[in-house]
């Protein structure tokens, strides 16, 4: 019998975290639909029904597959962290993907020529912003394969911006968000 192994690797894809952003924006829209027509006693106790960090799972993985359809590659949704304050950082969404495809997503991406104008504009350090990566893309620290889970992100969101465009985050529709949060809610309270 003959086995086929794959070597995966862990990958960071971009994603701008639900605090203040359009994903946060999405929820609110779909929550306050949802409670529009109660008062506010209702609001609050269906809002502390609703398990949120079940939502934001879901959502994780929603958004998972949709960035492993846009790359038309295979990305399997690990985890979701969130922050307990948004001072340094914001939630992140992880995932398993095949090396080689990632490598062969790496390798277009280090011939475009705006490869290093990125890098450059994203971890040059300035006052307020200290980077732990090289600004230079040339620089070892990028061109090995074994790039770290946020490097890979990197690798993602540029390799997505120039194929789609600026805009290519995944946004759930309000139908979808809706759904969400109505599987996530309990009549006890949520997290």
């Amino acid at each position: 019998m003959n086995k086929v192994i794959t070597d995966q690797i862990e990958v960071e894809l971009p994603f701008r975290g639900f605090y203040n952003t359009l994903h946060e924006g999405c929820l609110d829209i779909a929550t306050e639909a949802l409670t529009e027509d109660m008062n506010e006693e209702d609001q609050y106790a269906f809002n502390d029904r609703i398990k949120w960090q079940e939502v934001f799972k879901e959502y994780a993985l929603e958004y998972a597959s949709n960035i492993s359809d846009m790359l038309n590659i295979q990305i399997d949704f690990t985890e979701i962290t969130s922050p307990k304050e948004y001072n340094f950082y914001t939630d992140r969404i992880f995932g398993m993907a095949s090396k080689v495809d990632m490598l062969k997503i790496k390798n277009e991406v280090e011939e475009d020529p705006e490869w290093s104008n990125y890098i450059k504009n994203n971890f040059t350090s300035y006052d307020g912003f200290w980077s732990n990566y090289s600004d230079n893309c040339k620089d070892q620290e990028w061109s090995r394969n074994d790039i770290d889970p946020v490097q890979w992100s990197s690798v993602i969101e540029f390799y997505l911006k120039s194929k789609i465009g600026s805009e290519f985050e995944y946004q759930a529709t309000p139908e979808d968000v809706y759904e969400l949060i109505l599987s996530n809610s309990s009549e006890k309270g949520g997290n």
